[in-house]
Formats: structure tokens, sequence, C-alpha cells
């Protein structure tokens, strides 16, 4: 059964102040992602919205936050040693683990029983133009080694990898860190991708994933690129704002070389100077492992990255019921749209 991209157009109807109480007529675009079945709206009205509501980035109010927040960051170089945690003994005799600039520390108030940062850098601050491919290599390794090392010792099943990058993406702290999580079970979102995935393989005999790839190459809408390995798009139903896609065949974190990590950092790196460039400062990101140690034919690693609101001094944030607790994604722009601008992005690079 091929790979159904299901969407439906409907109008709202209102009449507006903004044009004088004159009808207006806004569509909205509904989209149903072919694997989860979750729903995307692509309302019109929502560049509008945004560019009320949330605004340009205020570097003016960015650089004092940085600056009060710099006094006591436990992050930077000259209090890692005193004022964050050790691991134990077992896990690395030295406590920490560094690589490059990347340093690896236990979480201070774990979410599963094994919770880790990467410091990513000794910089507090950087804008997403020097989220260099070097310092996200070394933080990636740093995460691997870590994890194939609790693998060793407990045989822990699931771990997720992620990032957020200043206050309205969810992160405590200004300065950039990496967080590692394994437990026993897997959250809501990876259970569904697995279990998906695995009933998709049962009734079709062939990998969704393989398939999705196969599917966006010939329509080419929303397909990026390849590099050595690793498939770059636009989803068809995002789950946020400006989501980029990496999808490998792997299917766990332990199955990753070295050189699948630097093109992971490579491309992350391109991606958050894309965001940069289009006035954007927050993001989040995640890679999404299938258990560790279980080499699957239903399921690749994936990973999947949005940008967020810009700090403001009044609190703004694009995570309210709809997205939270209904599970719906209200996008701003459509993926066809997105892929288009990246894509000359990646052009006037001369990426290739």
């Amino acid at each position: 059964m091929p790979i159904h991209f299901e969407k439906k157009i409907k109008v709202a109807k209102l009449h507006s102040p903004l044009i004088n109480f004159e009808l207006d007529e806004q569509e909205v675009e509904y989209r149903i992602d072919p694997l989860l079945g979750h729903l995307s709206l692509c309302p019109s009205s929502q560049k509008k919205k945004i560019s009320r509501v949330h605004k340009k980035l205020d570097n003016e109010l960015l650089d004092d936050i940085c600056a009060k927040t710099k006094k006591n960051c436990f992050f930077c170089p000259e209090k890692i040693d005193s004022a964050t945690p050790k691991f134990t003994a077992d896990i690395f005799p030295d406590g920490r683990l560094k690589v490059g600039e990347a340093v690896i520390i236990p979480n201070l108030f774990p979410y599963l029983e094994h919770s880790a940062v990467v410091i990513l850098s000794r910089s507090h601050f950087l804008s997403l133009e020097n989220y260099s491919s070097e310092l996200l290599f070394d933080a990636l390794k740093a995460a691997l080694i870590y994890l194939k090392r609790i693998y060793e010792i407990d045989k822990v099943k699931y771990a997720v990898l992620g990032a957020n990058y200043l206050f309205p993406s969810g992160s405590s702290l200004v300065h950039p860190h990496l967080q590692i999580t394994a437990g026993e079970y897997p959250f809501c979102y990876s259970k569904l991708l697995l279990d998906n995935s695995k009933r998709y393989y049962e009734e079709n005999k062939v990998n969704f994933w393989s398939e999705l790839i196969k599917t966006e190459k010939i329509s080419s809408e929303r397909y990026i690129s390849e590099t050595e390995g690793i498939h770059w798009l636009i989803p068809f139903a995002p789950i946020g704002n400006f989501n980029i896609q990496g999808i490998i065949n792997k299917s766990n974190f332990l199955e990753l070389s070295e050189n699948d990590l630097k093109n992971f950092a490579r491309f992350i790196a391109i991606i958050l100077k894309f965001y940069k460039r289009q006035k954007q400062s927050s993001f989040n990101f995640v890679f999404y492992s299938g258990p560790l140690g279980e080499e699957l034919d239903d399921y690749w690693l994936n990973f999947s990255i949005i940008r967020r609101p810009n700090i403001n001094k009044v609190y703004i944030n694009d995570m309210w019921f709809i997205p939270r607790l209904m599970y719906g994604n209200i996008i701003s722009q459509r993926p066809e749209e997105l892929a288009k601008i990246f894509k000359e992005y990646l052009i006037k690079i001369g990426f290739h």
C-alpha cells in the first residue's frame, strides 16, 4: 500500500475589524501524518498572527539576559568543577567526560534512572550561526560514549537525546547544552513511532521510512538532500514550525558511527544558520531511537528540529492547549514553502 498524504482545505469566515468588518475568508489546511495519523493545521492567518504576537529578536534584551545569567552559571568553565555533579566511578572513573569543548555530567535533577547533560561549549551564549559542526560533533560523540557505557552496565533500552535552547524552548539555562535520558520504558511519542512502524511493516512487508524517502524523492516537494546516508526533508504534517527531519537507515543510537555523527552535526549546524537567517534564536531538537541493542527491520532512527519563539520582554510561548493537551500542531508555513526557501538557502551557501 503506497504512502498516502491526506490533506483537506476548509474556509473560516468572519467579519474582521482589521478590514473594517468586511467579510474575511481564511483557508485552514488539514494535514494528517501518514504514519501516526496526527493532525497538523496550516491556517492561512498564522503568518499574520505570528508577525503581530511573536516579536523579532530583541538583541539588546538577549544581551542583558546573557550578562545577568552568566554571573551564576554553573555550566561556565570557571564553575564546572565546583558546581556540577559527577558520575559514579562505574560509569566514568574521573566523574565527568570531556570531548573537545563538550563536557558530559549527570543531570542534577534526573528525569529517569539515567539522565545526563552535555555542556556543549565554553561560551555562555551561542548565536545560532556559531553552533559549529565541530562543537555539535563533540557533543554528540560525548553523548554516544555515555549511552554505550550505560548500556554496557544496565542494558537500558529506551534513550532520548535532545536539546532546548533559550527560555522559549523550555530551557532553564542560557548556556548551550544537550540532554540525554534513558530508562526502562519509551516516551509516548517514541512508542507511537515504533508501534506504527512495526504495524506498517507487518501490513505492507516494507519499511515505512524507506518508502517515505522513496515517495518524497519522487515528488521532490519536501525532500531536501542526502548527506552520506542521512536523508533530510520537511515533514508533510509538521510537529512544529520550521520542522526539518533527518532519517538514517540505522535502528538505534548504538549503530551510529562517528561518520554518522559528523554528518548529523554538519547539517544541524546548517539548519541553525538557516534559522538565524530567518531571524530566529530558539529551538528544540530530538533524536528518536529504537531500543538500544536491537536491530529492527521496521524502524529507522530519525531526527526532528523545530524553531521556537524569540525571547520577549512579555513572555510568549507557542505551546498552548491544542499542541500540549490535544497533540494538534499549528503551523505558520506550509511544508512545501519551507522546503523551497531552505533549498534556496542551501544553493546560496554552496551546499552540495
